[in-house]
C-alpha cells in the first residue's frame, strides 16, 4: 500500500436540530459580526433563517442577511457580498443552502481580506493566503464544495459569445469551519435528487478507481456505499420526505468527499471534462458528470475488465462468477444500468439536452486544455483523439437508445 497522509480540516455536526448550534460554532471560529448569505429568497426557509438569528441573539452575535445568490457562483454576486462585508466589518459567513451559494460564501470570505479589486486579483491569478472563517448550513446534499479547499467563480460570457468565464481558486483557507446537516432541512426535492445523487455516487464511483494498488477495502466500501444509495434513491423517488433515506443521502455524500485516498492517483478525466461543460453549457455538476460517467466506464473498460465489473456487480446486485470470459457482460449491464437510472431522474443524455450539439466536442476538448500531446487521467491517461472518442460515445448512445 502506499503512503499517505489524511488532515481532517472541518467540523461536521450531522442530526435533527443541530441549526441550533450555529451561534456557538461562530463563537468559536471567533465570530462575532456574521453575514448569512443564500440564494433566492423566495426559496428560503424563513424559520430556519429566524432559528439561526436567534442562536446569534443568545451568542452574542451581530448578523447581516444577503441572498440573490445565482447558478455556478456568479461574479457580481460576490463582489456585492465583498462590499457589504468590507462596509460593516464582517468577520465570518454562513452559507444555508447549495453548492452554489457555498462557492458563493467561500468567494466572499476571500474577497474580503484581499486589498485591492477582487476582479483583477482573479484575472492576475493572486494567491489566497487569507479568507474569512466560513461555516455552512447544507440544504442539499452531495455538492462536495462544502468539504473541499476550492471554488469557481462564474461571468457570463459577452452579447454574442459562447462560454461562461470561469476562474478558479483553491486554497486551505477555503475549508469550511463547520458543516450542519440536518436532513430535515433538505429543501428542493425532488428536484435536486438526480443531481444530488448525480454528484455523490459519480465522486464515490470514481473514487473506486483512484488506488493504485489492490484495496479490497477501497473497493468493498465504494460499492456497498453505492448499493445504499440505489436503494435510497428509490426510497427518495416515492417519498421525497422520508427522513431516514435523506440520511442516508446525506451521509453518503460526506462519505463521498472525505474519504481517505491518495491525491496523486486522483481520476481526473471526468472532473475536466464536466468544467469544460460547466464553462460552455452553463451546466450544473450533477447535470455534466452523470452525462460523462458512463461514457467514461465504456471507455476505460478494457483496462480491467474485471474491475470494472466488480464496480457494477458490488453495486447493482448483478450475479457474476467472477470469471474473466463473463466479466465484460456484467460489466456493460451495469453500465446500463446506471444509465437507466440517470434517466429516470431527469439527468441530460444528450448534448441537445444542454443546449449544445455533437458539433461542439472540439471546442470541449479545447476548452479542456486537450491539446496535441496533453494527456489526462490516471487510472488511464487519454489524450485528445481518445478524449474525443469518449464524447463522441454520448452520441452513440444515444443512437443505441432511440
Amino acid at each position: 500500500m502506499d503512503i499517505f497522509r489524511a488532515e481532517p480540516h472541518t467540523t461536521i455536526l450531522f442530526g435533527r436540530g443541530t441549526e441550533e448550534q450555529v451561534g456557538n460554532e461562530v463563537k468559536l471560529s471567533g465570530g462575532s459580526r456574521v453575514l448569512i448569505h443564500y440564494g433566492d429568497r423566495r426559496f428560503v426557509d424563513q424559520s430556519l433563517i429566524d432559528r439561526v438569528r436567534h442562536s446569534f441573539d443568545e451568542a452574542g452575535i451581530d448578523c447581516y442577511e444577503m441572498g440573490g445568490v445565482k447558478k455556478n457562483t456568479r461574479i457580481d454576486v460576490v463582489e456585492e457580498g465583498i462590499k457589504l462585508c468590507r462596509d460593516n466589518q464582517i468577520d465570518f459567513v454562513l452559507s444555508i443552502g447549495s453548492g452554489s451559494v457555498v462557492g458563493s460564501a467561500k468567494a466572499i470570505a476571500v474577497g474580503a481580506v484581499w486589498d485591492g479589486d477582487f476582479r483583477q486579483n482573479l484575472e492576475r491569478k493572486r494567491e489566497v493566503s487569507g479568507a474569512l472563517p466560513v461555516g455552512l448550513i447544507v440544504t442539499v446534499p452531495g455538492n462536495g464544495s462544502e468539504l473541499s479547499n476550492g471554488v469557481i467563480v462564474t461571468e457570463d460570457p459577452p452579447e454574442g459569445k459562447r462560454g461562461l468565464t470561469l476562474w478558479n481558486m483553491r486554497s486551505d483557507f477555503l475549508y469550511p469551519k463547520f458543516v450542519i446537516c440536518n436532513p430535515e432541512l433538505v429543501t428542493s426535492f425532488p428536484k435536486h435528487l438526480g443531481l444530488s445523487f448525480s454528484n455523490i455516487f459519480v465522486r464515490i464511483a470514481c473514487s473506486f478507481f483512484n488506488c493504485g494498488w489492490s484495496n479490497d477495502l477501497n473497493e468493498e466500501m465504494c460499492t456497498a456505499t453505492l448499493r445504499v444509495m440505489v436503494r435510497t434513491l428509490k426510497k427518495l423517488q416515492e417519498n421525497p420526505s422520508d427522513y431516514d433515506a435523506l440520511c442516508e443521502m446525506m451521509w453518503a455524500g460526506i462519505v463521498a468527499y472525505t474519504r481517505y485516498t491518495v491525491e496523486h492517483e486522483e481520476e481526473q478525466v471526468v472532473e475536466v471534462l464536466s468544467l469544460a461543460f460547466k464553462k460552455l453549457y452553463n451546466s450544473s455538476h450533477g447535470e455534466a458528470v452523470g452525462l460523462i460517467f458512463p461514457v467514461w466506464c465504456e471507455t476505460v473498460l478494457y483496462k480491467d475488465v474485471s474491475k470494472m465489473a466488480r464496480l457494477m456487480s458490488g453495486t447493482f446486485g448483478i450475479t457474476w462468477d467472477g470469471k474473466d470470459d463473463s466479466a465484460e457482460r456484467c460489466a456493460r449491464e451495469g453500465i446500463a444500468r446506471l444509465r437507466e437510472i440517470f434517466k429516470e431522474v431527469g439527468l441530460p443524455a444528450t448534448f441537445e439536452d444542454l443546449g449544445g450539439s455533437g458539433e461542439d466536442i472540439p471546442l470541449i476538448l479545447d476548452i479542456a486544455g486537450l491539446k496535441d500531446g496533453i494527456e489526462i487521467g490516471s487510472y488511464l491517461k487519454l489524450d485528445r483523439d481518445h478524449a474525443q472518442a469518449l464524447l463522441s460515445l454520448i452520441l452513440m448512445a444515444n443512437i443505441r437508445h432511440d
